[in-house]
């Protein structure tokens, strides 16, 4: 999902840093559209609802996100349609240096491209690439803590 109203203004030229202003927050609902930030990764949201849930990624100007349910996507698509002029892009193939490949049942992420381009500028290209080993059947759970949500292996 692409917001289309990134970075109408000029160009600053020195770090900003923006923080919610008072009382923004409403305490009845602190937890706005029942997203909670990922404890690790504060550009993480995630949605529970019953045994359905929905994980979004924003960085910049892109939103990713992946679901459990349908239905918790379409709101989240009409939800933020409604705050954001939006578009979206279709399957994720590539993002922030990763290949993402989508399949039925497991998802593929590599990043052979960005380390063959760093290879090509920056070093030999008779490199010999080697696979880096990880478990291939991981599953995730999350757990709620007083800094956010924290997803750990299960």
């Amino acid at each position: 999902m692409d917001v289309k109203s990134s970075f109408l203004n000029s160009i600053v030229q020195e770090e900003l840093y923006v923080g919610e202003p008072k009382g923004f927050i409403d305490v009845a609902h602190p937890h706005h559209n029942g997203y909670d930030r990922g404890g690790v990764d504060n550009t993480l949201f995630i949605k529970k609802e019953k045994n359905q849930l929905i994980f979004a990624q924003i960085y910049e100007y892109d939103i990713v996100f992946g679901r459990v349910s349908n239905q918790l996507v379409k709101q989240f698509i009409q939800q933020k349609e409604l705050e954001f002029e939006m578009s979206m892009v279709g399957e994720l193939k590539y993002f922030l240096g990763f290949q993402i490949n989508q399949m039925e049942d497991n998802i593929f992420i590599s990043q052979a491209k960005y380390a063959k381009n760093i290879v090509k500028n920056f070093g030999p290209e008779t490199t010999k690439f080697k696979r880096t080993p990880i478990p291939t059947h991981v599953k995730f759970e999350y757990i709620r803590t007083e800094l956010g949500l924290c997803v750990i292996n299960k």
